[in-house]
């Protein structure tokens, strides 16, 4: 379900639209989704964008469905990343400072548990 354009902060849609013209579609790519900076565009900027009326509900469509398989293999990736990742000495006095001594700290991408 798409979000509500009422739901979206003035500034974000500021943002959006004085973007507006930064954002691409790269059919010379195969691609047919909108994107800014090679990203597809977030969720926020497509509700902005198809109130406005400067995108079509098919386009919407595409970068939503862009939008999330992105998200996805950037989840992924985090995931393989960070298998075998030890924090370091700043890192868990960060952790500590956060949560205190002696608590379990759940990543919730990965599920690896810490111990402060």
């Amino acid at each position: 379900m798409r979000k509500s354009y009422n739901r979206i902060h003035p500034d974000t849609v500021e943002s959006v639209l004085n973007n507006w013209k930064q954002m691409k579609i790269m059919p010379e790519l195969g691609e047919r989704f909108l994107q800014i900076k090679g990203r597809p565009i977030n969720e926020d900027s497509i509700a902005v964008l198809l109130h406005h009326e400067l995108i079509t509900e098919e386009q919407a469509q595409i970068t939503e469905a862009a939008h999330a398989a992105y998200e996805a293999k950037v989840i992924e990736d985090y995931k393989a990343a960070m298998a075998d990742y030890e924090y370091n000495d700043e890192e868990m006095f960060e952790l500590r400072a956060a949560f205190g001594e002696g608590a379990e700290v759940v990543n919730v991408f990965t599920g690896q548990i810490t111990r402060t």
